[in-house]
């Protein structure tokens, strides 16, 4: 069984390459960002590919397809897979998760998909479909300050998502959001409460796998990516999230967000149709094994319990935040996150050392920069 993975940024993809060729998968990684492709070769194979974004993208896909004989195609994050979905070509049918048309038209579209869970009972923050700028202080009005701002679509990670505070920045960010040729941006509701995902394996709607927690640390204030995790099994969370995913009939790895107000409802923000996080095994639960049953056509059995109250950290992410914010001290941050450094994958050394240097690297940018700035 031969399996292409489709990435943008390695080191989570990586962790799914060292599970499938644990399983016996041979396994190549077409990435924009190949890095040190000596210390990771004997788990995948390394391409250097162009941007998801590019003309060419989906002719170097075809050729490697006619070339390799691959089994499977998996994306790994959501610019990879809907960037597939752009493609009539005929090794559609190798895609995994396979998709209907009615899916491929709602996901990437927030507003729509937010509209859809909304309809399946789910709660939602109160937002506003806006046509103009002109309709600002009306939306402002409505749903109070702050605002959140939220793009059509998106990567992932809040990358096209603002947090207004003041009407100016409403306006502001409805500029900086929209892309000619798209509806404007979506006006959203600000819930003041703490975040969470729900995340697992599903195959037709049904989870076969399952893992909720509350995300403690972002990459930035409010909107960017969680770096660090704490397992919960609230019944309400997990009830909301299980109702999201059967009524999309997903099929594959996803993770749906959600926030807790005031009142202890569980409220949907958004969705991660390529969802490619491993759960810390010290929670209970395994996600590649069964992932690969699925890509060989099996259906695992479902075993839905993890462990509650279990921190985790999304590596290397938390160190390179460190690293980032410490500004001047980036170094001695990074060297005090004991977390994170606990979380690095010493048993595949070859993946700790890929790891380490992308860190060094980073580290070395940054101090770059720094010199310039002075």
């Amino acid at each position: 069984m031969k399996i292409l993975l489709l990435d943008e940024g390695l080191p989570l993809t990586l962790h799914t390459a060292i599970g499938l060729k644990d399983a016996g998968w041979s396994v190549s990684i077409l990435t924009t960002q190949p890095g040190d492709a000596r210390f990771i070769r004997r788990y995948a194979k390394l391409i250097e590919g162009p941007c998801i974004t590019s003309s060419e993208y989906l002719e170097v896909i075809e050729r490697l397809v006619s070339a390799e004989g691959f089994t499977c195609v998996l994306p790994s994050t959501n610019g990879t897979l809907y960037r597939l979905w752009d493609s009539d070509a005929r090794w559609q049918t190798l895609i995994y998760p396979r998709t209907e048309k009615w899916q491929r038209a709602l996901l990437p579209n927030k507003r729509k998909l937010s509209e859809f869970v909304a309809g399946c009972g789910v709660p939602v923050p109160r937002f506003r479909r806006i046509e103009s700028l002109e309709e600002v202080p009306a939306a402002v009005k409505d749903l109070g300050l702050p605002l959140v701002v939220k793009g059509v679509s998106g990567a992932g990670g809040g990358s096209r998502i603002r947090l207004a505070r003041t009407q100016e920045e409403v306006a502001d960010f409805l500029r900086d959001l929209y892309v000619k040729g798209e509806e404007w941006p979506t006006l959203q509701q600000f819930i003041h409460g703490p975040a969470f995902n729900v995340y697992g394996l599903f195959h037709e709607g049904k989870a076969l796998r399952i893992y909720a927690a509350e995300q403690l640390e972002l990459s930035s204030h409010v909107t960017g990516a969680a770096l660090s995790f704490r397992s919960c099994g609230d019944p309400g969370l997990i009830k909301q999230g299980l109702t999201v995913f059967q009524s999309l009939q997903w099929n594959g790895l996803a993770c749906a967000d959600f926030v807790r107000n005031e009142h202890g409802q569980f409220l949907y923000l958004d969705f991660d149709a390529a969802g490619m996080f491993v759960p810390d095994k010290t929670a209970g639960v395994e996600i590649i094994r069964p992932l690969e049953k699925l890509l060989r056509g099996e259906v695992p059995a479902a075993e839905l319990g993890f462990r509650q109250g279990v921190r985790s950290v999304f590596f290397p992410q938390h160190l390179l935040a460190s690293l980032k914010e410490g500004g001047g001290r980036g170094l001695a941050s990074l060297a005090m996150n004991l977390r994170g450094w606990q979380s690095l994958p010493w048993r595949t050394p070859g993946l700790a050392i890929h790891m380490i240097r992308q860190i060094y690297r980073q580290w070395l940018y940054l101090s770059s920069e720094g010199r310039k700035l002075s």
